[in-house]
């Protein structure tokens, strides 16, 4: 690799440490084709495309699209509309050309070029492109390096990429480097190895609102060169040194519940750029941010509090820690002092139904404690009690129930069951539907009149219509006379319930 500017090796040690990256570029994802650079507008900007030389009728052209998906560093690059890898990359393409009597080829098959082999026919290659980046705020920052992924081929310096950057704005430009052509197992026609490369950059691209970097892509068109061209992915800029600080704020009101809100402070030194995310980040219980959890975000430039929740599935656990970081520039914020979060209650919710009208409702909650809180249909309420019972079951008594299970740390969760209590039409014991009841309307006596083989082994109850019941007996003759006068039965409807083995049934009675 030919460097244009060299640095000494102690000092190039020390520029890669404790760097804090400030600016990224991952160019998005999903399958797309035929996105040209001069099209694609990411978080930070627009992109755009600039003649650097001469270019034929069919120059090769910079695309943004997933037909050279990135991986990571050592892996294949692949194609979007062969596989399902959806990484978007900003790499070289072929136009869209027609082959007189041979193949209209659509553009942007991945990074695959047109080298000049067909300009006998008229299609023509010669390129002279740079894809150039928006502009890039590097105020307060020092010591500045750019890394990315890429993978190229070509033909020496005939077809080649370069990098450059430019202080100004884009009115000039300096050459950075002349980039290697990279080798692999998986080099190939269509194809590439993924290769990392971090590069330090001069001092002229210091403490600037105006950097750019670009992207240059020369080919002589001679027809010699080979597949893959040049692709790029995951560009990032760092600075050893200055740029905006990021101090995550006190942690107040634990323990906390999983599942909980609180307000995350944070404080802010320095310029960041329209744009930006602040990012709320919960380590795991041990306080390691290897997989933080996002747990809240706000866009702003300037210090505030973000509104966040802790995860409802966080096991308990006395490590955990928040910290803030930010997307533009990209700042890792410091950690808050380690916290605890209880994990919450897993109770669960059922009850021993269907049932039938003046049945007894069991709710039940074997998971839950003493202190399980039911509500209900009806305006049903019943605190501290696990497995609540209701009797005399009404059809309104139907419905859904939950029972809300506090721990001993004050952590609650809820869980459901359904009720369902049926009119019970259609009985199936014979014995049941061979009972009758008469006169109904009654005046003063009816009779109840039951077969043989329930007679000691029923029970006969008769509730008026709030549910109250008002009088119980166990027949013990087939023919049961009731006086309603007796009994104080005002003038209204009446349900009589006969129960026999584990049905009954149900009779409205009227009495006049």
């Amino acid at each position: 690799m030919k460097k244009l500017f060299t640095l000494v090796a102690c000092s190039a040690m020390i520029t890669l440490q404790a760097q804090v990256t400030f600016w990224t570029e991952d160019f998005g994802t999903g399958c797309n084709r035929g996105q040209t650079a001069a099209m694609y507008t990411g978080s930070n900007g627009a992109w755009t495309i600039t003649d650097t030389g001469p270019n034929e009728s069919d120059p090769n052209n910079w695309f943004v699209s997933a037909t050279a998906s990135g991986t990571s560093a050592g892996a294949c690059n692949n194609n979007c509309t062969m596989a399902s890898v959806t990484n978007r990359t900003l790499h070289v393409g072929n136009p869209a050309v027609l082959y007189p009597g041979f193949a209209n080829i659509g553009s942007d098959t991945g990074s695959t070029y047109l080298t000049g082999t067909f300009c006998p026919i008229g299609i023509c290659s010669i390129t002279n492109k740079r894809a150039e980046s928006p502009n890039i705020n590097t105020t307060g920052y020092s010591g500045i390096s750019i890394s990315f992924l890429y993978y190229e081929n070509g033909e020496n310096s005939l077809d080649d990429a370069t990098l450059y950057y430019s202080s100004d704005g884009g009115a000039s430009w300096n050459l950075v480097d002349m980039l290697a052509k990279t080798v692999g197992a998986c080099a190939s026609v269509l194809g590439g190895t993924w290769t990392s490369i971090t590069i330090p950059l001069p001092a002229a691209v210091n403490n600037i609102s105006t950097l750019k970097i670009g992207f240059n892509w020369t080919n002589d068109g001679n027809g010699s060169g080979s597949d893959p061209s040049f692709a790029v992915d995951d560009v990032q800029l760092t600075a050893s040194s200055g740029g905006p600080t990021l101090t995550t704020g006190a942690i107040t009101g634990a323990p906390f519940c999983a599942g909980a809100s609180l307000n995350v402070p944070y404080t802010i030194s320095g310029s960041y750029t329209a744009g930006n995310i602040f990012t709320a980040q919960l380590s795991d219980g041990a306080g390691s941010f290897a997989a933080p959890s996002t747990i809240g975000s706000l866009a702003s430039t300037a210090a505030g509090s973000i509104s966040c929740t802790l995860p409802a599935a966080a096991p308990t656990a006395a490590g955990y820690m928040i910290r803030i970081v930010s997307s533009n520039p990209g700042v890792i914020g410091t950690s808050s002092s380690a916290f605890t979060i209880n994990a919450l209650p897993t109770p669960t919710a059922s009850n021993t139904g269907p049932y039938c009208p003046f049945g007894t409702i069991q709710l039940n909650s074997p998971s839950g404690s003493a202190t399980d809180d039911w509500t209900g249909p009806n305006s049903y309420v019943q605190n501290n009690m696990q497995n609540p019972t209701i009797s005399n079951a009404t059809v309104a008594m139907g419905g859904v129930y939950t029972v809300t299970v506090t721990d001993g740390a004050g952590c609650s969760a809820t869980a459901t069951t359904t009720v369902v209590v049926n009119a019970c039409a259609g009985l199936e014991n014979v014995e049941l539907t061979q009972v009758n009841l008469y006169p109904n309307p009654a005046a003063d006596i009816f009779t109840l009149s039951i077969p043989e083989t329930m007679v000691n082994h029923s029970l006969v109850s008769i509730m008026n219509m709030v549910g109250e019941t008002v009088y119980t007996v166990t027949p013990g003759q087939e023919k049961l006379m009731i006086s309603t006068t007796s009994l104080g039965l005002r003038s209204g409807i009446y349900l009589v319930k006969i129960s026999y083995l584990n049905d009954h049934k149900v009779i409205k009675l009227i009495v006049r």
